[in-house]
């Protein structure tokens, strides 16, 4: 981590994710050395931590950090469909985030009047704006990042995350999966396993650009499948042409269960 600021920093604020799971922080070192925590909000679940010494502008820090999430009971509201028998479904909320989060903020205008609270204004900031210029579309709290991940499952599933698939292995009544991006990407990434089968296939461009094709289903979900290749096929030579050249080698298509209403793009 870097401090960009123009002031040191001597705190670290963490937001510690979804509600849904309890999680704790088994390990945190800052360049080796444990943080001090001074303040733990359990209801809010916001911690900040006492750095060992202070950051000062433009210094780089090497954080470490080892989390464990599980479920203990029912909650009283919300429900986990993030983990599952078959059909894992994970985001970027099991980390924990930097610095205050407004996503814990009231929104609806009424309970922000009961309480005395002005109307909240979802305008996005102006286009000169520094710290509008400054942040992505998913996050605030990070730069484009260089990602790796090694995920664990079951040895009858497959595990996907983004980037390119370098390794896979068991080990211990586990199938490990080694996948690494080969460019920096935004901080903004899901993990997914299930029992998938597999259909491949391969778009060439007009260049000579080749991209593999991967479509991840439900074993018996096999409708379609040769729709959803020319889909990708079309549209590549579609974009490709009119908008840019496609910059990744591979194209995937992620199946998983319908816990969820929404899609999600990423690289």
């Amino acid at each position: 981590m870097q401090n960009k600021t123009q002031e040191a920093i001597r705190e670290l604020h963490l937001n510690m994710g979804s509600p849904i799971y309890h999680t704790y922080i088994r390990d945190f070192k800052v360049d080796g050395q444990a943080p001090k925590l001074k303040i733990e909000d359990k209801t809010h679940r916001y911690l900040i931590y006492e750095l060992p010494k202070p950051l000062k502008a433009g210094q780089q820090a090497k954080m470490e950090i080892s989390l464990r999430a599980e479920n203990r009971g029912f909650t009283n509201s919300g429900f986990n469909r993030e983990i599952v028998h078959n059909g894992t479904f994970l985001n970027l909320g099991i980390f924990p985030s930097f610095g205050y989060s407004a996503d814990a903020e009231l929104t609806s205008d009424k309970y922000r009047k009961k309480y005395g609270l002005p109307e909240k204004k979802y305008l996005a900031p102006p286009q000169n704006d520094p710290y509008g210029l400054r942040t992505l579309l998913f996050n605030d709290d990070a730069d484009y990042v260089s990602f790796e991940a090694v995920v664990s499952t079951v040895p009858d599933q497959m595990a996907v995350a983004p980037g390119y698939l370098k390794k896979t292995w068991e080990e211990k009544g586990r199938r490990y999966f080694h996948y690494e991006m080969d460019q920096k990407m935004d901080l903004f990434f899901n993990i997914s396993s299930a029992k998938y089968a597999l259909t491949r296939d391969e778009w060439k461009g007009p260049k000579g650009q080749k991209v593999n094709i991967e479509i991840y289903h439900h074993p018996t979900h096999h409708y379609n499948l040769d729709r959803f290749v020319k889909s990708v096929k079309v549209a590549l030579d579609y974009y490709s042409q009119f908008f840019s050249p496609y910059q990744y080698r591979q194209m995937r298509i992620l199946e998983f269960p319908r816990y969820a209403g929404f899609a999600q793009s990423f690289p």
